[in-house]
Order: C-alpha cells, then structure tokens, then sequence
C-alpha cells in the first residue's frame, strides 16, 4: 500500500513538474510585471518539486559526463543564440515594444546585472537538473516533455515579438532540448548540457545587454 502510493505521488508530480514554469511566468510576467518574480517563482518551484520527489540525488549527474570534445562542437550552435536574437530583434520586435523600457517595468532596471548574473550561472544547472534529470528519459525521438521545455520561452516570447519569431524559437528550443537529452545520454551525466547551457544564456544576456543599450 504504501509503494502504491508512493507511486502515485511520483507520477503526480512528474505531470505537475513541466506546470512549474508556465505557472511562474504567468504569475511574474501576466500578473504581476515582475521579471524577478517569475524566474525566482520557478527555481522554488523547481526546488519544491525536486524535494517533494526526493530527487535531489540526481545533483550528482551535474558533475558526470564531461567530453571536451562534444562541447567544443556544441559551444558554437549554443553561443549563436545571442547573435540570432540581435539579427532577428529589429524585425521580429513587437512594434509598441522598446526592450529597456519594458526591463525597467519588469523590474530590470538597477537590478539588472544581478539577475542577469543569477540567470546566466544558477539557471542551467538548475533547468538540466529538472529537464533532462528529473524530467530527463532515455529516448531517441523528441519527447512532450521537450515541446514543453520549449513552450514556456514562448509565453515570455510573445511579449516582446510577433508570434511567428516567438514559435520559431520554441520549436529551437524544443530542438536544443532534444539535444541535450541526447548528449546526457551518450556521456550519462549532464556537465555537457549544463556547459552549453550556460553559453546559450551568455549570449542571450549579452544580446539583451547589447539591445536595451542601443538608440
């Protein structure tokens, strides 16, 4: 009796985990206007599940699966990710849309390097831990849960870019999703997602630095 439920918790929180950050973006982003809010609303989100299911032994494989090589093949895909948003900004922009005003009522404004620093060095290693740990299975094809890693980009997409761009960069992120599973599955340990991770996030504060700074 006890195993059965204990199964069932963990299936009710596998279908609540991919929830987490759809419910912090709504709640920072819709609701409240808070970028800090959002982004800290979902790592306590990720922290709540992750301990409900007591899955933070899964920290381990943030140390494991390191190749040089494949992240020396991978860091140009990942650091494109600036330069694709600084080439695409000017006509994928929504047009009533001015990126530093819209920091600023998001919170961003004289807080913005910390939570830049927060974003670019906390965040990938708790969204590998959550998405290709916790989350993570051994499939070769795409799985639901990569069209969802890439869905809730699209919920902050959409209020900064028309749709079509915001779309485009979810199924990108579908994509890098899929990719990171593989490549945690090849070197069984997530240092090389976390890596790459952390240069996609790099070039996309340096895009958002470079953007909001310009006339």
């Amino acid at each position: 009796m006890t195993s059965s439920r204990s199964n069932r918790r963990q299936r009710a929180l596998l279908l609540i985990a991919p929830c987490v950050p759809y419910a912090a973006v709504l709640v920072g982003l819709y609701l409240l206007g808070n970028a800090w809010v959002a982004v800290l609303g979902y790592h306590l989100g990720i922290a709540g599940v992750l301990t409900a299911a007591g899955a933070w032994s899964r920290a381990r494989d943030l140390l494991r699966g390191w190749s040089t090589l494949a992240v020396l093949a991978l860091a140009p895909l990942f650091l494109a990710a600036g330069a694709a948003i600084c080439l695409a900004w000017p006509l994928a922009r929504l047009e009533a849309v001015e990126l530093a005003p819209m920091l600023a009522e998001w919170g961003l404004d004289s807080g913005s390097f910390l939570f830049f620093a927060w974003y670019s060095v906390v965040n990938p290693w708790l969204e590998e831990l959550y998405w290709r740990g916790y989350q993570g299975s051994a499939l070769r094809r795409p799985s639901v849960r990569d069209v969802l890693f890439g869905g809730y980009h699209v919920l902050v997409l959409v209020l900064l870019v028309e749709w079509p761009f915001a779309v485009l960069a979810g199924v990108a992120l579908a994509f890098a999703a899929w990719l990171w599973r593989q490549v945690t599955r090849r070197f069984e340990g997530l240092l090389v997602p976390v890596a790459t991770h952390t240069l996609a996030d790099l070039g996309i504060v340096a895009a958002v630095y470079v953007l909001s700074m310009a006339k």
